[in-house]
């Protein structure tokens, strides 16, 4: 059986609410709207990020698979260092425990790689895998530790 959980381990993190801009489901990398000031999935490929994560809406019983909608109050987590967090890999990457991980600019993570002539953006990493994992056609589950 998988994980049935975003938060996997850490005591200390924060979890807050906020109202969707769009669709999100728990799980995704989220940030703030720079215009609306609603939350997103984050939007930036590579770009700088907090590690704020869509958790699931246990408050009104659902689970890791069910989406929020614009307009819903989503639930996220603000996780702190060394915290396990249950979450999403984009399409056709090859992770190996110990690889970090960044935003893929639609809310699912990938491996970070430096591209040439970009800059080094340690803010762009947002966890390091705790597991191996191939992702063919659709996006997986990952378990990461915020670093």
């Amino acid at each position: 059986m998988g994980n049935e959980t975003i938060l996997l381990i850490g005591e200390l993190c924060h979890a807050e609410e906020d109202t969707a801009g769009g669709t999100i489901t728990p799980g995704d990398l989220v940030e703030f709207n720079g215009t609306t000031g609603k939350l997103q999935r984050h939007s930036t490929a590579n770009g700088n990020a907090a590690a704020m994560f869509a958790k699931e809406d246990d408050l009104q019983g659902n689970g890791i698979d069910v989406d929020y909608t614009v307009g819903k109050l989503v639930q996220y987590l603000t996780p702190v260092l060394g915290d396990q967090i249950n979450a999403l890999l984009t399409t056709s990457q090859t992770i190996k425990k110990g690889n970090f991980l960044s935003s893929q600019g639609d809310g699912k993570l990938k491996k970070y790689v430096v591209s040439s002539g970009e800059p080094d953006y340690i803010k762009a990493i947002v966890l390091m895998a705790l597991e191996d994992k191939t992702t063919t056609s659709s996006v997986a589950r990952i378990v990461g530790r915020v670093v």
